[in-house]
């Protein structure tokens, strides 16, 4: 597969890459957590959080709105969840109200919520890291603060973020931070794949070939950019 052909593919993390099959690849032990995941129930709050989604899409506010206030409190009792497995539910939680947030106009909610989600990627990391895929969907997060700038028509707030999303496609700043201070980038991940034997590997797999190409990553950065309705010549200094 052509490398121009890849880019194109990983338009929305949360959604084209398969985390719990990326998940998988780090051993039994990850697993046994997809499967417990499963089996106790945290896979439903985390699907019912992309049927928000949907509900937005769809103009149904008022529908979606009941919907997070149901998972709320499904998720903030669930007992069963041990830490991790919390985190990742709140992580899909907490970008779905963020939306809703969004379309409401209350941009400040939206944002927190949206870094509420990041802490929950790396909260979630922290305790099991083969986690370390989710760190992906951090970049969905960022995408969306550009949207939240774009709307409030703050251009430098803008300009700022959309040179900070850059820089993480780059692998030049963390996709996401761990307690402690350390953080996970482009290099963690690319080091922590490189542990598979290359016949669990699909070389043809976007995921991985998006991992260890900066020139694919910067090319889906312009990419996210168009869709984002910003030209990324913004970030040039003589425009």
């Amino acid at each position: 597969m052509p490398p121009e052909k890849l880019a194109p593919q990983l338009q929305n993390f949360s959604r084209d890459v398969g985390w719990e099959r990326q998940v998988a690849l780090f051993g039994d032990e990850a697993r046994a957590w997809i499967e417990t995941f499963h089996d106790i129930g945290c896979a439903g709050p985390s699907s019912d959080s992309n049927q928000v989604v949907k509900l937005l899409h769809q103009g149904e506010i008022g529908q979606a709105s009941e919907l997070v206030t149901r998972l709320w409190h499904q998720i903030s009792t669930f007992d069963q969840a041990p830490g991790s497995m919390a985190l990742v539910m709140q992580r899909w939680f907490f970008t779905a109200a963020a939306y809703l947030d969004y379309l409401r106009g209350d941009l400040d909610r939206a944002e927190n919520k949206l870094a509420t989600a990041g802490r929950a990627v790396g909260g979630a990391i922290q305790r099991r890291p083969f986690l370390l895929p989710l760190a992906v969907h951090c970049i969905d997060f960022y995408q969306q603060a550009v949207r939240i700038s774009r709307q409030r028509l703050c251009w430098s707030e803008m300009k700022h973020r959309l040179k900070h999303l850059r820089s993480v496609y780059a692998g030049d700043a963390p996709l996401c931070h761990l307690e402690g201070g350390s953080s996970v980038d482009f290099s963690v991940l690319t080091s922590a794949y490189d542990q598979f034997a290359e016949e669990t590997r699909d070389p043809e797999d976007p995921f991985l070939q998006f991992l260890g190409s900066r020139e694919i990553r910067l090319e889906s950065f312009e990419r996210a950019a168009v869709r984002l309705a910003v030209d990324p010549r913004i970030l040039s200094p003589h425009v």
